[in-house]
């Protein structure tokens, strides 16, 4: 390599991943995450270079006639040194090229649209689940008969019920002649009806805070269940080898989603990686977890926690290549400072903001601050609904005034 005066990078440029362009005086300007990184290697070696891209812009595959092509295939005819791009470093290339020191572990995940909140409007139902609901409204309706037992008759059921739940909303017990039984069951009630009290409070302001949000699918199994029922489409990246993964795995979840894509030809590519086609409520994608952090690590895409793999990455390096070690005390330097994180960060940064410019403009910030009817819609429900109980309460008072006094 020293009688060699130019070192050759193979690369597959790509927004925000690795940008390669010239400036007026002929240097190389590298920019996105990769790019940075791979800058810095570059710089340290301290060796002219210069970039190559193959002619199938793929990482590396065989072909049908076994010989390998795009990345791994360049290195392994010599047609570059070395090789970055997220390459994955398998048992099979292994044996065509040599890779670096892993500087990334690297999984593969999905992305799906957000449901989008929970409508406002029942907000007052979500602070409790259906069973508290359930066992909540069951006391206030027990509860009575026992105290009407307590107390001797001296109150109505009708009483004694309006008496509990005013409690629950911290008014006080207004019913008099209480007997010792009585007291001692309302040592028990008051603490639960405080309990409850507060807890709805606490957690309906919550709520308010910070709108729910709607269920989405959460893992791999739940993707194979939907897809199985034909509610969901999954996109599969199809540079990579995930079907064979899929097929290859003993999950009878991940052979059912690999059978499904391959049958209805659900594939994208990596240049239309950033157009979100394929991601809406019922269209899944696969994705690098890295891909997916960078570009939509905190927009309306929600990424799956749930891992189907996990692959190495590395540089792939020719055979014989003098400075395999240096370059890998390079990368071991870069990995313990967390450099290359912050390059992922600061790349991520920029794409979220960029898109939030396009989004959204002043006035348009200015209206989001704002509240709707559909925001307070609870709120007016609770209101009709009293004035609604509060007429009928009403006419059912003069019917009852008029045929006691037509009848006495």
């Amino acid at each position: 390599m020293k009688n060699q005066s130019v070192l050759k990078v193979g690369v597959l440029p790509s927004p925000n991943y690795l940008e390669i362009n010239r400036t007026s005086d002929g240097d190389y300007q590298i920019s996105g995450f990769q790019g940075n990184f791979l800058g810095a290697i570059l710089s340290a070696l301290g060796m002219k270079y210069e970039f190559v891209v193959p002619k199938i812009p793929i990482w590396g595959h065989r072909n049908e006639d076994g010989q390998w092509i795009g990345l791994i295939g360049m290195v392994n005819r010599c047609e570059a040194d070395m090789a970055l791009s997220s390459i994955v470093i398998s048992e099979d290339r292994s044996k065509a090229v040599d890779f670096s020191t892993a500087f990334r572990a690297e999984g593969m995940t999905f992305l799906i649209e957000k449901p989008g909140e929970v409508a406002p409007a029942l907000a007052f139902l979500y602070p409790f689940e259906i069973s508290i609901w359930i066992c909540l409204v069951s006391f206030l309706i027990s509860l009575p008969v026992l105290f009407q037992i307590l107390l001797g008759g001296n109150a109505s059921y009708g009483r004694i019920f309006l008496e509990l739940f005013a409690s629950i909303l911290r008014q006080p017990w207004t019913i008099r002649g209480n007997t010792k039984k009585s007291n001692f069951l309302l040592i028990f009630w008051w603490p639960l009806a405080m309990v409850v009290s507060f807890s709805y409070s606490a957690a309906l302001l919550s709520f308010l805070t910070v709108p729910l949000q709607g269920e989405s699918i959460q893992n791999f199994r739940d993707l194979a269940d939907a897809v199985v029922k034909g509610t969901h489409h999954c996109y599969a990246l199809q540079e990579t080898d995930v079907i064979t993964f899929l097929f290859e795995s003993k999950q009878p979840h991940y052979v059912t989603l690999g059978k499904a894509i391959l049958k209805n030809n659900w594939f994208y590519s990596f240049s239309n990686v950033r157009e979100r086609k394929h991601i809406s409520q019922h269209s899944v994608q696969l994705i690098s977890r890295t891909s997916a952090e960078l570009l939509y690590g905190s927009s309306d895409v929600f990424i799956s926690k749930d891992t189907l793999a996990i692959w190495p990455m590395g540089m792939a390096l020719r055979r014989g290549f003098c400075c395999k070690s240096k370059v890998n005390t390079i990368i071991l330097r870069l990995l313990s400072s967390g450099i290359p994180d912050k390059f992922l960060r600061d790349e991520s940064f920029k794409i979220q903001l960029a898109e939030r410019r396009k989004r959204f403009s002043t006035k348009d910030a200015d209206v989001e601050k704002q509240l709707s009817l559909k925001d307070v819609s609870g709120a007016f429900m609770f209101l009709l609904a009293g004035y609604f109980l509060s007429f009928f309460s009403f006419l059912g008072e003069i019917i009852f005034a008029r045929l006691h006094k037509k009848y006495s």
